[in-house]
């Protein structure tokens, strides 16, 4: 499985940016976080990002920068802690008409939470965005998804993300990605995300979490 996330700024906006070239609150934004902030591809990635290793001839920044084009996202933001002079290079090379790209870098952050605080910081993210890693590589419509978790967020405000899980099948998945969701059967909504496949052994669910659900979905 892969995963998109369409995320809800919890936070409202704090005013306009040095970034905010495109004022209307009604563009739809998309955030790609070019670091993984793990060793796994180590020391294929000690002098350049995930994102840029080639698949195809094609750096894969760009299969993700492609997919976004196409699902019409007008403003993206690629967030970098590392290699950020190559990432802008890269960017340099690239024409995407229609698609704003502002590159923002903060050498201090560690994880995907210092990056999202950074950007929240930043006043960066004015309305429901896309939030995805730069190594993606996919066909899929983000549009309709958006347009789901609205609906979600009108009936629940207290939904601030929607999660996007796609099969690719397991001759495909390496072992350290298998994860088990457990999932409202009625709502969808997530009650547990494990880093541990049901393969692996039990999954420990929450007592409360039984009682208070009715039926109980296990994927994986």
């Amino acid at each position: 499985m892969y995963k998109i996330n369409v995320c809800v700024n919890v936070c409202n906006s704090r005013g306009k940016s040095g970034l905010d070239t495109l004022d209307n609150e009604n563009i739809l934004q998309a955030v790609i976080i070019v670091d993984t902030f793990s060793q796994k591809l180590s020391p294929f990635c000690e002098h350049m990002p995930s994102s840029l290793i080639p698949l195809v001839n094609r750096p894969l920044l760009e299969y993700t920068l492609e997919c976004l084009f196409l699902s019409g996202v007008q403003e993206t933001i690629i967030f970098c802690s590392s290699f950020a002079e190559q990432v802008r290079d890269f960017i340099r090379e690239e024409r995407w008409p229609g698609l704003a790209i502002n590159i923002v870098v903060s050498e201090g952050c560690r994880s995907l939470g210092d990056a999202m605080r950074d950007l929240d910081t930043k006043a960066l993210i004015r309305s429901d965005f896309v939030l995805l890693t730069g190594n993606l590589v996919s066909n899929l419509q983000l549009m309709p998804a958006l347009e789901r978790h609205k609906r979600i967020q009108k009936a629940d405000k207290g939904a601030v993300m929607t999660l996007i899980f796609k099969e690719c099948g397991r001759r495909w998945k390496a072992p350290e990605d298998d994860f088990t969701v457990a999932l409202d059967s009625k709502t969808s909504r997530i009650l547990l995300y494990s880093k541990k496949s049901r393969s692996q052994g039990k999954i420990d669910i929450p007592m409360e979490t039984v009682l208070e659900t009715a039926e109980i979905d296990l994927r994986s």
